[in-house]
């Protein structure tokens, strides 16, 4: 019965991406409003509008960003780990004639209380070297 929190586990991980998500959107869209905007009118009568981009600003977007991606890309790695800590429950806890159990709570805690700044550490470097694998 405890193997099936690993469903659960990655619905409520995608559940808190959604959030941060949500949050990281509504941050962008209040930091790009910051900008400095002017009504400019066109010699055939068009009025639209020119944004004056501030440098401060443009890096607390990219900030935000990489922020962004580094929680998520955490809370995919933080995934992984307990599911692989799970599974390695699972097999060490079986023997011959018995079946084993993953501990899904006790790899939760473990991933949280003990290897949270490893898997941070790991999901910043891991990231962006995928990215440079995949374009080179």
């Amino acid at each position: 019965m405890k193997t099936k929190r690993i469903l659960w586990l990655q619905i409520g991980y995608i559940y808190i991406g959604s959030i941060i998500s949500f949050y990281w959107l509504l941050v962008v869209m209040y930091l790009y409003s910051l900008h400095k905007f002017h009504l400019k009118t066109y010699e055939s009568g068009f009025t639209g509008k020119v944004i004056t981009r501030d440098s401060l600003i443009t890096i607390l977007i990219i900030y935000k960003t990489f922020v962004f991606y580094w929680i998520l890309s955490f809370l995919q790695e933080n995934a992984s780990y307990v599911v692989t800590a799970s599974v390695t429950s699972y097999y060490f806890s079986s023997g011959k004639n018995l079946k084993g159990k993953a501990d899904v709570g006790k790899a939760l805690k473990l991933s949280f209380c003990k290897h949270a700044g490893s898997i941070a550490l790991g999901s910043l470097i891991h990231k962006p070297v995928l990215l440079l694998r995949t374009f080179i």
